[in-house]
């Protein structure tokens, strides 16, 4: 045996390094990752607020105004009022008019206002 290893490095080299990883996989999956408990009060600290403390703790005008404007940017589902559609509708047919007349999409420019020319 001692001569076939002798004979054979690489390959006997690369299977004990095998071995050894799946020694490690093995053991590190039967214990608690460090991991998570690390990554608890890190994703506290990424909201601004933590669920241990007490809710006494009032906002202030500049934290409730963030807090909106995040949630809104975040979940953008408001419907658009009627003379917003109205605007987009007109300035898309605009837009649709203006291509028809080049007949060549690569001719048709915008202006600094972003109006077609």
């Amino acid at each position: 045996m001692i001569d076939w290893i002798k004979e054979n490095m690489v390959v006997s080299i690369v299977a004990g390094v095998l071995l050894i990883l799946a020694g490690i996989g093995i053991v590190s999956s039967f214990r608690p990752s460090q991991q998570t408990k690390i990554e608890e009060p890190a994703q506290v600290s990424s909201s601004g607020t933590s669920q241990n403390e007490p809710s006494s703790k009032e906002e202030t005008a500049d934290e409730k105004h963030y807090r909106t404007a995040k949630l809104k940017l975040e979940r953008p589902y408001a419907e658009a009022t009627l003379e917003d559609k109205k605007e987009v509708l007109k300035a898309f047919e605009e837009a649709v008019a203006d291509i028809k007349k080049t007949k060549f999409l690569p001719n048709v420019k915008g202006t600094i206002e972003n109006h077609l020319s």
